[in-house]
């Protein structure tokens, strides 16, 4: 069994409400062109994916000592 766990949403930063949250299927950025793909649980950092073009990419890394609140996927 790999290692690796997916997220559907991962929110960093110690006050919930304040935080960046990152949630699958929404966008990235304001032109609407990145669609957050997979958020993933690799060793020590969770890898932010995004999309553009059917193309698929690292777009950030959090170390895991980061307070982050997540949310699991329930059905793949």
């Amino acid at each position: 069994m790999s290692n690796k766990k997916s997220f559907r949403k991962i929110s960093v930063g110690s006050d919930y409400m304040n935080a960046m949250h990152y949630q699958v299927g929404s966008f990235a950025n304001r032109k609407k062109d990145l669609v957050i793909s997979d958020i993933i649980l690799d060793k020590d950092e969770y890898i932010v994916y995004v999309m553009k073009d059917n193309v698929c990419q690292e777009w950030k890394g959090f170390n895991k000592s980061a307070v982050c609140h997540y949310e699991y996927k329930l059905a793949e």
